[in-house]
């Protein structure tokens, strides 16, 4: 198993109620990694057409809502700044 990164042992101790990182940025995290689970199986050149149909929808739905995490972050951030 690969050895966890520094940003990854910090996470770790992080919550909600700390002002840590937030559920979003959890879901972001999750969404990526999704993808890019979905993309491993897109090289299987076994996969079916069928199956790589699935997969590439599936793997769409997970990018399009870690691009609307990220939009709702940027929103924070300018809100954030303009105050």
């Amino acid at each position: 198993m690969a050895k966890k990164s520094l940003l990854e042992e910090e996470a770790q101790g992080f919550t909600k109620e700390t002002g840590g990182f937030t559920e979003e940025a959890q879901g972001f995290e999750s969404k990526l990694e999704s993808a890019k689970k979905v993309l491993e199986t897109l090289m299987n050149p076994e996969i079916t057409l069928q199956d790589s149909l699935k997969a590439y929808e599936m793997g769409m739905s997970e990018l399009a809502s870690a691009q609307k995490i990220l939009e709702e972050a940027q929103i924070k951030i300018n809100e954030i700044k303009a105050s």
